[in-house]
């Protein structure tokens, strides 16, 4: 019995670790790895086993999302909070796939095109991370739709001829091979940046975690004034709410800017109707300023409480793209970047370039950052759309 229960666990724990290894792998090191998140969908029609799959995509997901466990307790102080946070989205999004698996093959290719929809649309597309279908943009880039839907058939191809042959093992290594060549020999498409305007400042500005620092604001926005007006750009992208809680005390600092210069940048703003706050993104010149983008998908929980009024407001089914200087535009606040929802929602209104603002200050583990970046650039490069990003860390 005891040796029974041993084996048990040791193939549930092996499970685990090749889930933690695939996400190291495709989120940790080149953007042509992220191909080898593929084996998640593969795992999915070829693991006979409920608990084994749950295991496995339960260490992909908590391993790809760990930046959020060392944020979350640096910004909550509280490592408790951080834990019941981190596994519960790792948790949830990993439920979803055993609740669509299928003890019967066949079933499972039926229901394949259903978990995608489901991890991407709303709920569950509100906190699913590290979604494998991005993989399309290094098989298929500048395809777009289409692109996702090629991928979707190379799967397919590739199931049905195992289950032709009865090998599982020679399917594993062709497509172990298979994959492991077009990442390495892929050559990274690089979008044309020569229809984006904006100039991307990055920063490294100090925040407290929850105190009202009125001081810290001020300092913050006379550094980056001087950093806009010395900069030689006139158009300029800055970090999310780099005009921090943006009221009549930041329109003077601002209407110091330089006549010739308009900046976008991120900003808190007092939602005087609804109530809560909504994270934005502003236009700023010398003697005007407006919103015009307003966060769809803020973080759950630490941001977007729909339960109390002191929290940020979403939209998400608004906005996909904004008008800025002649060109559709789509913007993405920091945690959007991390969510294939807001780039899909995007993608259909067809935008000329696609740009990220993030205020990563209360983030220690950098994994955050590097997908945010990586996501942008492969969302882009699948619809053929460069990007940009400001961020402050």
């Amino acid at each position: 019995m005891f040796k029974y229960l041993k084996e048990i666990v040791s193939r549930q724990l092996f499970a685990f670790l090749l889930g933690v290894f695939i996400s190291y792998l495709s989120w940790s090191l080149s953007e042509n790895l992220t191909i080898f998140s593929t084996f998640l969908f593969f795992a999915y029609f070829i693991i006979n086993q409920r608990a084994l799959l749950f295991n496995m995509l339960l260490g992909y997901y908590l391993f790809s999302s760990r930046g959020l466990l060392f944020g979350t307790a640096n910004y909550f102080e509280n490592d408790y909070i951080a834990i019941i946070i981190w596994f519960s989205a790792a948790f949830i999004t990993s439920s979803l796939w055993i609740l669509i698996w299928s003890p019967l093959k066949k079933k499972r290719l039926y229901l394949f095109p259903i978990l995608l929809i489901l991890l991407i649309i709303p709920p569950v597309g509100f906190i699913s991370w590290v979604n494998p279908i991005i993989s399309s943009a290094i098989l298929f880039p500048k395809l777009g739709f289409l692109g996702i839907i090629l991928y979707i058939l190379f799967i397919y191809i590739l199931l049905i001829m195992s289950s032709r042959k009865r090998d599982l093992t020679q399917f594993i290594i062709v497509t172990t091979v298979l994959i492991s060549t077009i990442a390495l020999s892929h050559q990274y498409v690089k979008s044309s940046n020569n229809q984006i305007t904006l100039h991307p400042i990055n920063s490294n500005l100090i925040y407290k975690n929850k105190a009202i620092d009125f001081m810290g604001d001020y300092r913050r926005q006379k550094k980056l004034l001087s950093i806009v007006n010395k900069s030689p750009y006139n158009t300029i992208l800055l970090h999310e709410n780099a005009l921090g809680n943006f009221n009549q005390n930041n329109m003077m600092i601002w209407k110091n800017i330089d006549k010739n210069k308009t900046i976008l940048a991120g900003a808190t703003i007092i939602n005087k109707e609804i109530g809560g706050y909504d994270n934005a993104l502003m236009e700023i010149t010398h003697n005007s300023n407006k919103v015009i983008y307003k966060q769809r998908v803020p973080v759950p929980i630490t941001m977007w409480r729909p339960w109390n009024e002191q929290g940020a407001n979403a939209y998400p089914f608004q906005t996909p793209t904004i008008g800025y200087k002649g060109n559709r535009v789509g913007v993405f606040i920091c945690y959007e970047q991390l969510l294939s929802y807001p780039y899909l929602f995007t993608m259909i209104n067809h935008p000329n370039y696609i740009i990220g603002v993030s205020n990563l200050w209360w983030i220690k583990d950098k994994s955050i950052r590097k997908i945010q970046l990586r996501s942008m650039k492969l969302w882009g490069l699948l619809f053929n759309t460069p990007s940009i990003s400001s961020t402050n860390l």
